[in-house]
């Protein structure tokens, strides 16, 4: 009775040390997970910041507004989609070989 006794406790106490050994390994996976989304946080924070400095070097102003899951909802004016949109045609309409300045060749060729 005793053997047996000591072969149940025997038996949970490696079925524990195997759940313990499996919620370990969980957590260091957790953890690359939430490290890689944060790096990936950090990259859309990036491209957005970025957005808008375009938006403004085109004269777009936009406002910004936080809601409560932190999404950004950008709303141009109709003036500035105008504008906007004639800049976009000016752009849309030059080709390739339109060039804002003349290029200067070199002598003799």
């Amino acid at each position: 009775m005793e053997k047996t006794i000591n072969q149940v406790s025997h038996a949970r106490v490696c079925s524990l040390e195997s759940r313990v050994e499996a919620l370990a390994q969980s957590e260091v996976r957790l953890k690359e997970q939430v490290s890689a989304l944060e790096g990936e946080k950090q990259e859309l924070q990036s491209t957005v910041t970025r957005l808008q400095d375009l938006l403004s070097s085109l004269s777009i102003h936009t406002t910004t507004t936080t809601t409560t899951t932190e999404e950004h909802a950008l709303t141009p004016s109709h003036s500035e989609r105008h504008a906007a949109a004639a800049k976009v045609e000016v752009l849309a309409n030059r080709t390739v070989d339109s060039h804002p300045h003349p290029l200067a060749l070199p002598e003799g060729s």
